[in-house]
């Protein structure tokens, strides 16, 4: 047994011996047969120095070129040949074309040879029949042979080559169609796929800006609820400060419990300090009620004022326009409008009467005014227009009932009585 298995392992390095040097014998042939092929086939001259030759004992032969790579078999014949990435020689035809010729060509064969076993099928049974025929009782001989003879010459005559290539072509268009069905079956699944994604996208985007909005939503609500919440907290103190600031005015007063307020008001004037301000009148010492008078409190007894502690108006006026006026800028015009006005300071006393700037509009040397004049028993609204560089003034028009009520009628340019109201005016708008 021992002797055998030496004698298997000698006969195959034997064999591998002489294979080798078969190979390499036939180098410089599978070398040659490439580059005749490459200059037939393409025209080009490959070197044979330049090639790299590959053996391969279960597959052909290769040799490759820097710009060519071919495949050759044990005889010698070129399997393979690519020259500059161009296919000339495919399993050994010269050509892709003669490739595709021969694969028309096995087609054609197959389809007739199958045909043909169709026919010989017919011819046997055919002959089968008539010999069954031929060994009844009283056979009919004439009728069985031109029987037979009519079918063998039915299938002689019915269309041979050309019919196989009919049959072919109507089995190619067949198999075209199917293909083409197929094709459009894909299709048709493809974009139904597409539109499916496409709707679920669309489903999922709305979702999701749906989702967005009802955040923004309950965002908006959160914060609405918090910014009302301040204010009504803000209301709240406001309201508690006002509270206390009127107790202090009664407190500054010779009858407190005969206080009547109006037009009271919150308000943070300068430096942020939060005050009351208003108008409060009370009973006198005679029992009767004198006229309302502006007041201001910070919600202590000794920082609260009233009009009537001042005996400079001026200084109330200051202290007033410093704490409880409430300026609204307006951008484009320069336009300063006041709630209830700015108290514009006398420079003479004796005018029983009180001035507010309400709205001051200038443009170039014109500064162009809205302001009331509150008296003991009337309001009189009046628009003016004064030259600050010539300090003279024209009246627009007045109203005693309200600013919408005033119908324009300019005078003409007058000059200002020093310590007039108008002069103080003029003076207050164009400093």
């Amino acid at each position: 047994m021992k002797s055998g298995g030496y004698m298997v392992r000698f006969l195959f390095a034997v064999a591998l011996v002489l294979s080798f040097k078969s190979i390499h014998a036939g180098e410089l042939e599978d070398i040659k047969a490439c580059s005749e092929a490459a200059k037939v086939t393409a025209n080009v001259s490959l070197e044979i120095t330049s090639a790299m030759w590959t053996p391969n004992i279960f597959s052909p032969n290769t040799v490759k070129w820097s710009n060519a790579y071919c495949e050759v078999k044990n005889d010698a014949t070129v399997f393979h040949l690519t020259v500059d990435g161009k296919r000339h020689i495919i399993e050994g035809f010269y050509g892709v074309p003669a490739k595709n010729l021969m694969l028309e060509i096995d087609r054609i064969g197959d389809h007739t040879i199958e045909e043909l076993r169709k026919r010989i099928k017919i011819i046997e049974t055919a002959r089968n029949s008539s010999m069954l025929l031929l060994k009844s009782p009283n056979p009919k001989l004439e009728q069985i042979k031109s029987q037979f003879e009519a079918k063998v010459e039915k299938v002689l005559n019915d269309g041979g080559v050309e019919f196989v290539k009919e049959r072919m072509v109507a089995d190619k268009a067949k198999q075209e169609e199917a293909q083409r069905l197929e094709r459009e079956r894909t299709a048709a699944r493809a974009e139904a796929d597409k539109l499916r994604k496409e709707r679920i996208a669309v489903e999922k985007a709305k979702q999701e800006e749906a989702q967005r909005l009802e955040r923004e939503r309950t965002a908006a609500r959160a914060e609405a609820d918090k910014l009302r919440e301040q204010r009504e907290s803000e209301k709240s103190k406001e309201s508690a400060w006002m509270n206390r600031g009127k107790q202090a005015v009664k407190e500054k007063l010779r009858d407190p419990s005969s206080a009547k307020f109006r037009n009271v008001y919150f308000h943070r004037g300068s430096d942020n300090v939060p005050m009351t301000c208003g108008e409060v009148s009370s009973k006198n010492s005679f029992g009767g009620y004198g006229d309302y008078q502006k007041f201001m409190s910070a919600g202590e007894s000794d920082l609260t004022f009233l009009e009537e502690q001042f005996k400079d108006y001026n200084e109330f006026v200051k202290l007033w326009n410093k704490f409880c006026a409430t300026p609204r800028q307006q951008t484009g015009d320069s336009k300063v409008q006041k709630d209830d006005g700015i108290l514009i300071p006398r420079s003479v006393s004796g005018d029983k009467g009180k001035y507010f700037l309400i709205e001051k509009t200038r443009s170039g040397d014109i500064v162009r005014v809205l302001h009331k004049r509150e008296g003991v028993d009337s309001v009189v609204y009046t628009i003016t227009e004064t030259n600050c560089a010539t300090m003279k003034m024209r009246e627009i028009g007045y109203s005693e009932q309200s600013p919408s009520k005033i119908k324009e009628d300019p005078t003409k340019w007058f000059e200002l009585l020093p310590g007039s109201s108008k002069s103080d005016l003029a003076n207050f708008v164009c400093k």
